[in-house]
């Protein structure tokens, strides 16, 4: 990645970068035990709580969260609910809640982690002036020394030669790594083709201002994510595509923008144009 481009439009409003990872000696959490749960955060809160530097930070057990630490925790918007998605509840998500659950955030705030909810782990950060690089870069060197102190206690990330990393939802397996970012398209995205022209693009959309668009006159307002990564291990492919797919996109939305007439169908990719994964 080094020598990758991975600059995002100053147009994109933010980026948010997450990397789920569980261990390889316990069940995933929709069939964990209680106990199971137990020894997964505690074994998570304690590689935690040994990082120093920029990484260090404060560990929040759900169990014990005190009222002004959920407070301040939603504030921060970083509290994590219980599951109640009849799939989510289904599977054994909800079970034991909030026991065995916990909430990492580093004290500058920069990035953060979740233990025992989809995932027994679940990093993220959020891009700073859209520098995917440094970003990413701090990602995984949290992910490495997390690694390294489970190592020392004879543990590891469940990974599979065939599938990459493993995680409870299949579409996140590979790379366990998830990129959104946030930007306004106001002109193509009033194009009927527009969804058929970010599934070409291998980008998910999902409308976040409806109401405030409607009320205030604002743009819409769209997160935009990258389709299933199924068995691909390769960060900086996914990373690359990520990049270069919002980019195209925000490309449309300019000339749109500046009064030229574009035919969008004709712009989305063929299935044969699409990469191997």
């Amino acid at each position: 990645l080094r020598t990758a481009n991975l600059s995002l439009d100053t147009s994109v409003r933010g980026a948010r970068l997450e990397l789920r990872r569980n261990l390889s000696s316990l069940r995933f959490s929709g069939s964990m035990s209680m106990d199971e749960r137990l020894e997964a955060e505690l074994m998570l809160r304690t590689c935690f709580e040994e990082l120093e530097g920029e990484l260090a930070g404060e560990y929040y057990s759900l169990a014990g969260l005190a009222p002004e630490e959920e407070r301040y925790l939603e504030s921060e918007g970083v509290l994590m609910n219980a599951p109640d998605s009849d799939p989510a509840v289904s599977s054994g998500l909800a079970r034991d809640w909030p026991t065995g659950r916990g909430i990492y955030l580093a004290n500058s705030k920069k990035l953060g982690a979740w233990i025992n909810e989809e995932d027994h782990l679940r990093l993220w950060t959020k891009a700073t002036n859209n520098d995917l690089r440094g970003s990413l870069e701090l990602l995984f060197r949290l992910e490495d020394l997390l690694s390294s102190a489970l190592a020392q206690r004879g543990h590891s990330f469940a990974w599979s030669s065939k599938y990459g990393y493993l995680t409870s939802c299949p579409g996140h397996s590979g790379s366990g790594l998830q990129l959104e970012a946030c930007a306004d398209l106001p002109h193509v995205s009033s194009h009927q083709d527009f969804r058929e022209l970010c599934g070409g693009l291998h980008l998910q959309p999902r409308l976040l201002a409806a109401a405030a668009s409607s009320k205030s006159g604002s743009s819409p307002q769209y997160e935009l994510s990258l389709s299933s990564f199924l068995n691909v291990s390769s960060t900086q492919e996914q990373v690359c595509t990520f990049v270069n797919s919002i980019q195209s996109l925000l490309g449309i939305e300019a000339r749109l923008a500046a009064g030229e007439t574009i035919d969008l169908s004709s712009l989305v990719p063929s299935p044969t144009n699409s990469p191997q994964h």
